[in-house]
């Protein structure tokens, strides 16, 4: 089995390559703000790295969000163009649980996975790593700090991990006094969500490219332009 996977919902982006020995290729880089532009180009760069062609892949893998609103948008749509034109099954993976997953081989730990949503709001999962597997405890939600204080005072071993943590670690020290450690500050990762997907792909659990969607935190931000009558003098 041969798996291309992307993972485009933060600044960071990457897209990797899998096989059942594990991971053949990974490029990580970030957008700035031109990921439709170059992200056909990274991919096509990833498969000629692997030495793989489109038509010899076994599943297309996308990180689903939440994340970037642009950035989950082109990734799943990229995804589910490729998967369609190429006739291949799509495995979409939330990015918390790609967040989390790294994680699962230590023992007992309760992983909270972390994307910044808004300031002041993160959106959050709570998984338990459990001999190397991680068991969902509570789906994806968005959580101000003293929000976040009262979910965390029912589980024990508490790990904070994404690319936010730091920061949201220390608002939670800062504002509730709730003192939860973290891990350095890990991006979501395509390598995970390729391996993720490798496991799903051989149970048979796949999705459709026709009915797979994006996983937003929230609505992005609509602003309508000013009439001339509500112009600032």
């Amino acid at each position: 089995m041969l798996v291309l996977a992307m993972e485009t919902t933060s600044d960071t982006c990457s897209v990797a390559v899998a096989d059942d020995a594990g991971i053949v290729c990974e490029r990580t880089f970030r957008h700035r703000m031109r990921l439709s532009q170059r992200f056909m180009d990274d991919v096509g760069a990833v498969l000629a790295d692997a030495g793989a062609a489109p038509k010899g892949l076994s599943a297309i893998a996308v990180s689903l969000g939440p994340g970037s609103f642009t950035g989950v948008r082109v990734g799943v749509t990229v995804a589910k163009v490729m998967a369609d034109v190429l006739a291949l099954p799509i495995i979409g993976v939330p990015t918390l649980e790609a967040l989390a997953w790294p994680h699962r081989m230590l023992p007992n730990i309760t992983l909270v996975p972390v994307v910044r949503s808004r300031p002041g709001v993160v959106c959050a999962g709570l998984y338990r790593s459990e001999q190397a597997h991680l068991r969902l405890i509570r789906e994806g939600a968005l959580y101000t700090p003293r929000e976040m204080a009262t979910a965390l005072e029912q589980v024990d071993d508490v790990l904070l991990c994404g690319e936010y943590a730091p920061r949201w670690s220390a608002i939670l020290k800062q504002e509730t006094g709730l003192a939860i450690p973290c891990t350095d500050g890990d991006p979501p990762r395509a390598s995970s969500v390729a391996l993720m997907a490798m496991s799903r792909l051989g149970e048979g659990s796949v999705d459709s490219p026709i009915t797979l969607v994006p996983i937003y935190a929230a609505p992005p931000p609509i602003h309508e332009k000013k009439r001339v009558d509500d112009r600032v003098p």
